[in-house]
């Protein structure tokens, strides 16, 4: 049976995402301008068994000034990379990320 696992919260594991993408620089435009809380939407953990957690989550990755279709992918892979290595120290084994891109 699927539940929300009770040692994970959204809201901390949203602001980790955050924190790391922005780290990294790969958030939105260069100037920062963008909200970065409008970054994630819909993130979802749960859990399938007692050792099995997993995620989703739509991204919205904004196109930054002058970024061409191949640049703007190869940033979302970026992006997904990272987010793998988020979701994995929170012992969240499946992951799938759904971009939207603006």
């Amino acid at each position: 049976m699927e539940f929300a696992p009770d040692n994970i919260s959204i809201k901390d594991f949203q602001s980790d995402i955050i924190k790391t993408l922005s780290d990294k620089k790969l958030l939105g435009n260069d100037d920062h301008t963008s909200l970065e809380s409008d970054f994630v939407e819909n993130l979802q953990i749960w859990s399938l068994s007692s050792s099995k957690v997993v995620g989703t989550a739509k991204l919205v990755v904004r196109r930054r000034e002058n970024e061409n279709d191949s640049e703007l992918v190869l940033r979302f892979n970026q992006i997904y990379q990272e987010m793998t290595l988020v979701f994995a120290k929170k012992k969240v084994e499946l992951l799938s990320l759904e971009p939207k891109f603006v």
